[in-house]
Protein backbone atom coordinates (compact mmCIF):
# COMPACT_ATOMS: atom_id res chain seq x y z
CA UNK A 1 0.00 0.00 0.00
CA UNK A 2 1.06 3.52 -1.08
CA UNK A 3 2.43 6.02 1.88
CA UNK A 4 -0.99 8.40 0.68
CA UNK A 5 -3.34 5.20 1.07
CA UNK A 6 -1.76 4.42 4.36
CA UNK A 7 -2.72 8.28 5.33
CA UNK A 8 -6.16 8.11 3.80
CA UNK A 9 -6.82 4.82 5.91
CA UNK A 10 -5.60 6.83 8.73
CA UNK A 11 -7.80 9.58 8.20
CA UNK A 12 -11.00 7.77 7.47
CA UNK A 13 -10.63 5.64 10.96
CA UNK A 14 -9.91 8.32 12.69
CA UNK A 15 -12.68 10.22 11.31
CA UNK A 16 -14.93 7.08 11.42
CA UNK A 17 -14.11 6.84 15.31
CA UNK A 18 -14.77 10.78 15.51
CA UNK A 19 -18.04 10.37 14.57
CA UNK A 20 -19.33 7.10 16.10
CA UNK A 21 -18.80 9.12 19.11
CA UNK A 22 -20.42 11.79 18.69
CA UNK A 23 -23.64 9.55 17.44
CA UNK A 24 -23.45 7.78 20.56
CA UNK A 25 -23.27 10.94 22.97
CA UNK A 26 -25.45 13.56 20.52
CA UNK A 27 -28.18 10.72 19.25
CA UNK A 28 -29.93 11.08 16.12
CA UNK A 29 -29.13 8.41 13.82
CA UNK A 30 -30.84 4.71 14.05
CA UNK A 31 -28.68 1.92 15.63
CA UNK A 32 -28.47 0.13 12.39
CA UNK A 33 -26.38 3.37 10.99
CA UNK A 34 -24.27 3.19 13.04
CA UNK A 35 -23.66 -0.43 13.22
CA UNK A 36 -22.68 -0.03 9.61
CA UNK A 37 -20.06 2.50 10.35
CA UNK A 38 -18.45 0.49 13.17
CA UNK A 39 -18.24 -2.60 10.03
CA UNK A 40 -16.59 -0.04 7.65
CA UNK A 41 -14.32 1.59 10.31
CA UNK A 42 -13.45 -2.50 11.04
CA UNK A 43 -13.35 -3.55 7.32
CA UNK A 44 -12.19 -0.47 5.40
CA UNK A 45 -7.93 -0.53 6.21
CA UNK A 46 -7.84 -4.34 5.24
CA UNK A 47 -9.95 -3.77 2.10
CA UNK A 48 -7.97 -1.37 0.78
CA UNK A 49 -4.98 -3.26 1.39
CA UNK A 50 -6.16 -5.53 -1.06
CA UNK A 51 -7.69 -3.21 -3.67
CA UNK A 52 -5.20 -1.05 -4.16
CA UNK A 53 -6.38 0.34 -7.52
CA UNK A 54 -9.44 1.38 -6.02
CA UNK A 55 -11.04 4.83 -6.76
CA UNK A 56 -14.70 4.53 -6.01
CA UNK A 57 -13.96 3.96 -2.63
CA UNK A 58 -11.86 6.31 -1.93
CA UNK A 59 -13.82 8.93 -3.11
CA UNK A 60 -16.58 7.57 -1.11
CA UNK A 61 -15.22 7.60 2.15
CA UNK A 62 -14.61 10.83 1.73
CA UNK A 63 -18.08 11.66 0.84
CA UNK A 64 -19.09 9.65 4.13
CA UNK A 65 -16.51 12.04 6.49
CA UNK A 66 -18.05 14.44 5.11
CA UNK A 67 -21.68 13.64 5.60
CA UNK A 68 -20.98 12.78 9.24
CA UNK A 69 -19.04 15.49 9.90
CA UNK A 70 -22.31 17.74 9.20
CA UNK A 71 -24.82 15.04 10.75
CA UNK A 72 -26.46 14.72 7.67
CA UNK A 73 -27.07 11.08 8.42
CA UNK A 74 -30.03 10.28 6.33
CA UNK A 75 -27.61 11.20 3.01
CA UNK A 76 -25.30 9.21 4.74
CA UNK A 77 -26.73 5.75 4.61
CA UNK A 78 -27.07 5.13 0.74
CA UNK A 79 -22.90 6.08 0.67
CA UNK A 80 -22.84 3.47 3.85
CA UNK A 81 -25.04 0.88 1.75
CA UNK A 82 -22.49 1.42 -1.09
CA UNK A 83 -19.41 0.93 0.93
CA UNK A 84 -20.84 -2.02 2.59
CA UNK A 85 -21.16 -3.73 -1.01
CA UNK A 86 -17.46 -2.76 -2.01
CA UNK A 87 -16.51 -4.03 1.26
CA UNK A 88 -17.92 -7.20 0.53
CA UNK A 89 -15.57 -8.12 -3.01
CA UNK A 90 -12.52 -10.58 -1.92
CA UNK A 91 -10.22 -9.14 -4.86
CA UNK A 92 -10.25 -6.92 -7.97
CA UNK A 93 -11.74 -9.98 -10.15
CA UNK A 94 -13.66 -11.66 -7.55
CA UNK A 95 -16.48 -14.42 -8.15
CA UNK A 96 -18.63 -12.01 -8.07
CA UNK A 97 -17.92 -9.70 -10.47
CA UNK A 98 -18.43 -9.94 -14.44
CA UNK A 99 -15.70 -10.98 -16.98
CA UNK A 100 -14.51 -7.11 -18.37
CA UNK A 101 -13.65 -9.87 -21.65
CA UNK A 102 -17.27 -10.93 -21.85
CA UNK A 103 -17.91 -14.44 -21.74
CA UNK A 104 -20.10 -16.88 -24.20
CA UNK A 105 -23.44 -15.93 -21.62
CA UNK A 106 -22.93 -12.65 -21.55
CA UNK A 107 -21.66 -9.43 -22.98
CA UNK A 108 -18.71 -7.07 -22.06
CA UNK A 109 -19.82 -4.83 -19.49
CA UNK A 110 -20.23 -1.72 -20.47
CA UNK A 111 -20.21 1.70 -18.01
CA UNK A 112 -23.06 2.91 -16.91
CA UNK A 113 -24.77 5.84 -14.53
CA UNK A 114 -26.10 3.64 -11.84
CA UNK A 115 -27.59 4.47 -7.96
CA UNK A 116 -27.10 1.94 -4.87
CA UNK A 117 -30.21 0.71 -3.40
CA UNK A 118 -31.15 2.23 -0.30
CA UNK A 119 -31.46 0.71 2.90
CA UNK A 120 -34.76 1.44 3.83
CA UNK A 121 -36.10 0.24 0.18
CA UNK A 122 -38.38 -2.64 -0.34
CA UNK A 123 -39.92 -2.73 -3.45
CA UNK A 124 -38.45 -2.32 -7.29
CA UNK A 125 -40.50 -1.04 -9.98
CA UNK A 126 -40.09 0.77 -13.18
CA UNK A 127 -41.67 4.13 -14.48
CA UNK A 128 -41.09 6.66 -17.06
CA UNK A 129 -38.15 4.33 -18.61
CA UNK A 130 -36.13 4.08 -15.38
CA UNK A 131 -36.29 1.63 -12.47
CA UNK A 132 -36.62 2.71 -9.03
CA UNK A 133 -37.26 1.78 -5.22
CA UNK A 134 -39.20 2.48 -2.67
CA UNK A 135 -40.69 1.55 0.76
CA UNK A 136 -44.35 -0.53 0.96
CA UNK A 137 -45.88 3.22 1.44
CA UNK A 138 -44.82 4.00 -2.27
CA UNK A 139 -42.75 6.88 -0.08
CA UNK A 140 -38.43 7.19 -0.33
CA UNK A 141 -38.52 6.86 -3.74
CA UNK A 142 -35.15 6.40 -4.93
CA UNK A 143 -33.75 6.29 -8.71
CA UNK A 144 -31.45 3.71 -9.80
CA UNK A 145 -30.69 3.74 -13.72
CA UNK A 146 -30.50 7.64 -15.75
CA UNK A 147 -29.85 8.77 -19.09
CA UNK A 148 -31.41 6.80 -22.49
CA UNK A 149 -35.07 5.55 -20.97
CA UNK A 150 -35.60 1.81 -22.05
CA UNK A 151 -38.92 -0.31 -22.41
CA UNK A 152 -38.16 -2.23 -19.08
CA UNK A 153 -41.01 -4.96 -18.47
CA UNK A 154 -39.77 -7.12 -15.63
CA UNK A 155 -36.87 -6.23 -12.79
CA UNK A 156 -36.13 -8.36 -9.96
CA UNK A 157 -32.85 -7.34 -7.31
CA UNK A 158 -30.18 -10.38 -6.62
CA UNK A 159 -30.14 -11.48 -2.58
CA UNK A 160 -27.24 -9.40 -1.88
CA UNK A 161 -29.06 -6.33 -3.72
CA UNK A 162 -25.77 -5.68 -6.10
CA UNK A 163 -26.87 -6.92 -9.04
CA UNK A 164 -30.43 -5.90 -11.00
CA UNK A 165 -31.71 -8.09 -13.51
CA UNK A 166 -34.56 -7.02 -16.06
CA UNK A 167 -35.81 -8.30 -19.34
CA UNK A 168 -36.64 -5.22 -22.10
CA UNK A 169 -38.79 -4.69 -24.97
CA UNK A 170 -36.32 -3.91 -27.91
CA UNK A 171 -39.67 -3.80 -30.26
CA UNK A 172 -38.90 -5.31 -33.64
CA UNK A 173 -35.72 -6.88 -32.04
CA UNK A 174 -37.87 -9.05 -29.38
CA UNK A 175 -36.60 -9.08 -24.94
CA UNK A 176 -33.31 -9.33 -24.39
CA UNK A 177 -32.22 -9.51 -20.47
CA UNK A 178 -29.72 -7.18 -19.33
CA UNK A 179 -27.54 -7.69 -15.81
CA UNK A 180 -27.08 -4.20 -14.36
CA UNK A 181 -23.89 -4.21 -11.76
CA UNK A 182 -24.39 -1.44 -9.09
CA UNK A 183 -21.18 -1.66 -7.37
CA UNK A 184 -19.38 -1.50 -10.57
CA UNK A 185 -21.67 0.52 -12.08
CA UNK A 186 -21.95 -1.42 -15.41
CA UNK A 187 -24.64 -3.26 -17.66
CA UNK A 188 -24.63 -6.11 -19.36
CA UNK A 189 -26.76 -8.61 -22.01
CA UNK A 190 -27.29 -11.97 -20.57
CA UNK A 191 -27.49 -14.96 -23.24
CA UNK A 192 -27.17 -12.78 -26.11
CA UNK A 193 -26.90 -15.42 -28.24
CA UNK A 194 -30.88 -16.10 -27.67
CA UNK A 195 -33.17 -15.25 -30.03
CA UNK A 196 -35.65 -14.09 -27.40
CA UNK A 197 -35.03 -14.11 -23.10
CA UNK A 198 -37.28 -13.01 -20.46
CA UNK A 199 -40.92 -12.05 -22.09
CA UNK A 200 -43.05 -12.30 -18.81
CA UNK A 201 -40.55 -12.31 -15.98
CA UNK A 202 -37.14 -12.71 -14.76
CA UNK A 203 -36.39 -13.99 -11.01
CA UNK A 204 -33.77 -15.11 -9.05
CA UNK A 205 -32.49 -17.60 -6.53
CA UNK A 206 -30.17 -17.29 -3.51
CA UNK A 207 -27.26 -18.65 -5.22
CA UNK A 208 -27.54 -16.35 -8.13
CA UNK A 209 -29.40 -17.67 -10.70
CA UNK A 210 -31.38 -16.22 -12.53
CA UNK A 211 -35.01 -17.88 -14.20
CA UNK A 212 -36.21 -16.79 -17.33
CA UNK A 213 -38.40 -17.76 -19.99
CA UNK A 214 -36.52 -17.35 -23.50
CA UNK A 215 -36.52 -18.72 -27.53
CA UNK A 216 -32.61 -20.20 -28.22
CA UNK A 217 -33.30 -19.65 -31.79
CA UNK A 218 -35.83 -18.24 -34.35
CA UNK A 219 -36.33 -21.77 -35.61
CA UNK A 220 -37.73 -22.99 -31.74
CA UNK A 221 -41.31 -21.67 -32.29
CA UNK A 222 -42.34 -22.20 -28.56
CA UNK A 223 -40.67 -21.02 -25.14
CA UNK A 224 -38.90 -22.68 -22.85
CA UNK A 225 -37.80 -22.17 -18.75
CA UNK A 226 -34.10 -22.03 -18.06
CA UNK A 227 -31.80 -20.32 -15.92
CA UNK A 228 -28.71 -19.37 -16.32
CA UNK A 229 -25.67 -17.44 -13.32
CA UNK A 230 -25.80 -13.79 -13.10
CA UNK A 231 -21.70 -14.11 -15.03
CA UNK A 232 -23.44 -15.69 -17.75
CA UNK A 233 -22.26 -19.61 -17.02
CA UNK A 234 -24.31 -22.48 -15.96
CA UNK A 235 -27.17 -22.40 -18.73
CA UNK A 236 -29.41 -25.14 -17.79
CA UNK A 237 -32.82 -25.80 -19.85
CA UNK A 238 -35.53 -26.71 -17.03
CA UNK A 239 -38.60 -27.47 -19.59
CA UNK A 240 -38.84 -28.82 -22.70
CA UNK A 241 -42.04 -28.79 -24.07
CA UNK A 242 -43.00 -28.80 -27.84
CA UNK A 243 -45.97 -27.06 -28.46
CA UNK A 244 -46.34 -25.48 -25.08
CA UNK A 245 -45.02 -22.09 -24.48
CA UNK A 246 -43.72 -21.41 -20.49
CA UNK A 247 -43.81 -18.13 -19.22
CA UNK A 248 -43.65 -15.51 -16.11
CA UNK A 249 -41.35 -17.46 -13.99
CA UNK A 250 -40.90 -17.17 -10.38
CA UNK A 251 -38.82 -18.26 -7.40
CA UNK A 252 -39.88 -19.32 -4.31
CA UNK A 253 -38.63 -17.68 -0.49
CA UNK A 254 -36.54 -20.99 0.06
CA UNK A 255 -35.03 -20.78 -3.82
CA UNK A 256 -36.44 -24.18 -4.23
CA UNK A 257 -39.00 -24.27 -6.90
CA UNK A 258 -39.67 -22.10 -9.42
CA UNK A 259 -43.88 -21.11 -10.70
CA UNK A 260 -44.62 -20.35 -14.00
CA UNK A 261 -47.39 -20.47 -15.96
CA UNK A 262 -48.25 -22.87 -19.52
CA UNK A 263 -49.77 -21.96 -22.40
CA UNK A 264 -51.34 -24.72 -24.40
CA UNK A 265 -52.67 -24.24 -27.93
CA UNK A 266 -56.31 -25.89 -28.35
CA UNK A 267 -56.25 -26.28 -32.26
CA UNK A 268 -60.26 -27.30 -32.42
CA UNK A 269 -60.86 -24.15 -30.91
CA UNK A 270 -58.34 -22.21 -32.96
CA UNK A 271 -57.95 -20.98 -29.10
CA UNK A 272 -55.23 -21.93 -26.12
CA UNK A 273 -55.53 -22.08 -22.33
CA UNK A 274 -53.34 -21.51 -19.85
CA UNK A 275 -52.18 -23.84 -16.39
CA UNK A 276 -50.39 -22.96 -13.49
CA UNK A 277 -46.98 -25.13 -12.95
CA UNK A 278 -44.00 -25.59 -10.29
CA UNK A 279 -40.87 -27.25 -10.93
CA UNK A 280 -37.68 -28.18 -8.58
CA UNK A 281 -34.88 -25.76 -9.59
CA UNK A 282 -33.05 -28.40 -10.55
CA UNK A 283 -35.72 -29.14 -13.51
CA UNK A 284 -37.41 -32.05 -11.46
CA UNK A 285 -40.25 -32.94 -10.47
CA UNK A 286 -42.70 -30.38 -12.34
CA UNK A 287 -46.43 -30.45 -11.21
CA UNK A 288 -49.72 -28.60 -12.06
CA UNK A 289 -51.42 -26.45 -9.57
CA UNK A 290 -54.37 -25.46 -11.91
CA UNK A 291 -56.23 -25.45 -14.89
CA UNK A 292 -57.61 -22.41 -16.01
CA UNK A 293 -59.42 -21.05 -19.03
CA UNK A 294 -59.13 -19.31 -22.38
CA UNK A 295 -56.68 -17.20 -23.44
CA UNK A 296 -58.56 -13.63 -22.85
CA UNK A 297 -61.19 -15.04 -21.23
CA UNK A 298 -60.91 -16.81 -18.06
CA UNK A 299 -56.69 -17.27 -18.63
CA UNK A 300 -53.80 -17.28 -16.36
CA UNK A 301 -50.65 -15.37 -15.95
CA UNK A 302 -48.02 -14.19 -13.52
CA UNK A 303 -47.73 -17.08 -10.86
CA UNK A 304 -45.64 -16.86 -7.60
CA UNK A 305 -45.47 -19.11 -4.80
CA UNK A 306 -46.16 -18.44 -1.07
CA UNK A 307 -43.61 -17.75 1.30
CA UNK A 308 -44.10 -21.57 2.57
CA UNK A 309 -44.36 -22.87 -0.82
CA UNK A 310 -48.17 -23.91 -0.19
CA UNK A 311 -50.07 -22.11 -2.09
CA UNK A 312 -49.63 -20.32 -5.47
CA UNK A 313 -51.04 -16.41 -6.33
CA UNK A 314 -51.68 -15.22 -9.50
CA UNK A 315 -53.91 -13.17 -11.99
CA UNK A 316 -57.03 -14.25 -14.35
CA UNK A 317 -58.66 -12.82 -16.65
CA UNK A 318 -62.23 -11.73 -15.66
CA UNK A 319 -64.31 -10.92 -19.13
CA UNK A 320 -67.90 -11.35 -16.76
CA UNK A 321 -67.37 -7.59 -15.71
CA UNK A 322 -67.74 -3.97 -17.54
CA UNK A 323 -64.23 -3.59 -19.85
CA UNK A 324 -61.64 -0.87 -18.39
CA UNK A 325 -60.70 0.44 -21.84
CA UNK A 326 -63.67 -0.64 -23.90
CA UNK A 327 -62.02 0.89 -27.16
CA UNK A 328 -58.54 -1.22 -26.60
CA UNK A 329 -59.25 -4.76 -26.93
CA UNK A 330 -55.64 -5.33 -26.52
CA UNK A 331 -56.28 -4.17 -22.65
CA UNK A 332 -60.30 -3.94 -22.11
CA UNK A 333 -60.41 -7.08 -20.19
CA UNK A 334 -60.29 -7.06 -16.41
CA UNK A 335 -57.76 -9.46 -14.10
CA UNK A 336 -58.40 -10.44 -11.01
CA UNK A 337 -55.94 -11.65 -8.32
CA UNK A 338 -56.48 -15.52 -6.88
CA UNK A 339 -54.68 -17.74 -4.35
CA UNK A 340 -54.72 -21.76 -4.74
CA UNK A 341 -53.13 -24.54 -2.77
CA UNK A 342 -50.85 -26.28 -5.02
CA UNK A 343 -53.01 -29.25 -5.17
CA UNK A 344 -55.79 -27.56 -6.47
CA UNK A 345 -58.20 -27.13 -3.63
CA UNK A 346 -58.79 -23.45 -1.45
CA UNK A 347 -59.27 -21.23 -4.43
CA UNK A 348 -59.94 -17.53 -3.52
CA UNK A 349 -60.38 -14.67 -5.40
CA UNK A 350 -58.25 -11.78 -3.30
CA UNK A 351 -58.85 -8.53 -5.01
CA UNK A 352 -62.51 -6.99 -6.06
CA UNK A 353 -63.49 -7.43 -9.85
CA UNK A 354 -63.05 -4.79 -11.93
CA UNK A 355 -59.76 -3.46 -12.38
CA UNK A 356 -56.65 -5.21 -13.87
CA UNK A 357 -54.93 -6.37 -11.78
CA UNK A 358 -52.27 -8.04 -12.42
CA UNK A 359 -48.54 -9.10 -11.84
CA UNK A 360 -49.05 -10.09 -7.88
CA UNK A 361 -45.98 -10.72 -5.62
CA UNK A 362 -45.83 -12.06 -2.47
CA UNK A 363 -43.79 -11.35 1.40
CA UNK A 364 -45.38 -12.43 4.13
CA UNK A 365 -49.09 -11.80 3.71
CA UNK A 366 -48.74 -9.09 2.00
CA UNK A 367 -48.78 -8.96 -2.03
CA UNK A 368 -48.11 -6.40 -4.36
CA UNK A 369 -49.49 -5.69 -7.75
CA UNK A 370 -49.95 -3.67 -11.23
CA UNK A 371 -53.54 -2.49 -11.20
CA UNK A 372 -55.09 -0.47 -13.49
CA UNK A 373 -58.88 1.12 -13.41
CA UNK A 374 -59.80 3.03 -15.74
CA UNK A 375 -62.79 4.18 -13.45
CA UNK A 376 -61.18 5.48 -10.76
CA UNK A 377 -58.49 7.11 -13.27
CA UNK A 378 -55.87 4.62 -11.47
CA UNK A 379 -52.69 2.83 -13.05
CA UNK A 380 -49.77 1.97 -10.53
CA UNK A 381 -48.90 -0.28 -7.33
CA UNK A 382 -51.21 -1.73 -4.96
CA UNK A 383 -51.06 -4.00 -2.18
CA UNK A 384 -53.73 -6.34 -0.78
CA UNK A 385 -53.92 -8.92 1.98
CA UNK A 386 -53.01 -12.46 1.06
CA UNK A 387 -55.78 -13.97 3.68
CA UNK A 388 -58.61 -11.95 3.16
CA UNK A 389 -60.61 -11.83 -0.15
CA UNK A 390 -62.54 -9.63 -3.04
CA UNK A 391 -60.32 -6.72 -0.93
CA UNK A 392 -60.20 -2.86 -1.64
CA UNK A 393 -56.41 -2.68 -1.98
CA UNK A 394 -53.66 0.45 -1.21
CA UNK A 395 -53.07 2.64 -3.67
CA UNK A 396 -49.52 3.14 -3.32
CA UNK A 397 -47.92 5.17 -6.19
CA UNK A 398 -49.60 5.88 -9.44
CA UNK A 399 -47.35 5.24 -12.20
CA UNK A 400 -45.52 2.33 -10.83
CA UNK A 401 -45.07 -0.48 -12.85
CA UNK A 402 -44.66 -3.79 -12.39
CA UNK A 403 -43.61 -3.61 -8.58
CA UNK A 404 -41.63 -6.46 -6.71
CA UNK A 405 -40.63 -7.07 -3.44
CA UNK A 406 -36.54 -6.78 -2.73
CA UNK A 407 -35.47 -9.79 -0.79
Amino acid sequence: MSTKKIILVIIVVIALGFGLFALRILGGPSEVLQQKLTEIQTKVPEWLATHPGSTEIDKLLKELGSLIDKRKFAAAEPVVDRILVLLKEETKEDAMSLNPKGKEGITEAKSIRLAQIPGNAEIIFHQDGYLWTMDRNGARITQLTFGEKKSYEHAAVSSDHRYIVADLDMKEDGFYLWLYDLAKGTEARLVPSFYIAGDGGVDWDRNGFIYFVGRETKEQVHKDLYKVKFDGTGLSRLTNTPGDSECDPAVSEDGMRVSYCVLVPEPLKNSARTEIWAVKTDGTGQAKAYTAGEVFKASAHDPELSPDSQKTIFSMVNSQVPPNFSNNPAANTAHDIWTVNLDGSGLMRITKPGSISIIPDWRGESVVYTEVSEKDGYAGASIVNSNDSEQTPKRIRLGANSSKWIP
